[in-house]
């Protein structure tokens, strides 16, 4: 034997069977964990799929708030209350009724309460329509 293999038989540790049946252990582990990941993902994203488009309260409230800042004097001084404090009723599967106030500027300067009642349908993709947008 020359001293390069001396060197190398001195410097070799041997696995054990204990040893190699845990690596085998920790890569089906691994292995079975990516696997379930990736079915969790298309399980997850597949039930989102097939959720109607029929918009949310939440949006309903925006949306009203947008056009009533539309048909205020001074729009940039508007204060809308959380939306919590808004009354948002549900009047058909895509169509909203939000009942609720803004304090804005009059043409005077003046902060003003403003209590208006406004209905909206969902139209899909995001889309809005009016229905009516009145002011107490």
């Amino acid at each position: 034997m020359t001293d390069e293999q001396n060197l190398a038989s001195e410097n070799e540790i041997p696995i054990t069977e204990k040893e190699k049946n845990v690596n085998y252990g920790a890569i089906i582990a691994v292995i079975l964990l990516i696997i379930l990941c990736i079915a969790g993902y298309f399980f997850t994203n597949k039930g989102q799929k097939n959720k109607p488009d029929v918009g949310s309260d939440i949006d309903a409230v925006l949306v009203c708030q947008k056009w009533v800042k539309e048909n205020l004097k001074a729009p940039s001084t508007a204060e809308f209350p959380q939306i919590n404090k808004a009354k948002i009723t549900k009047l058909a599967d895509t169509t909203w009724r939000v009942v609720s106030y803004v304090d804005a500027q009059n043409s005077f300067g003046a902060m003003i309460r403003t209590y208006y009642d406004c209905e909206t349908t969902y139209l899909g993709k995001d889309k809005w329509q009016l229905l009516k947008l009145e002011f107490e």
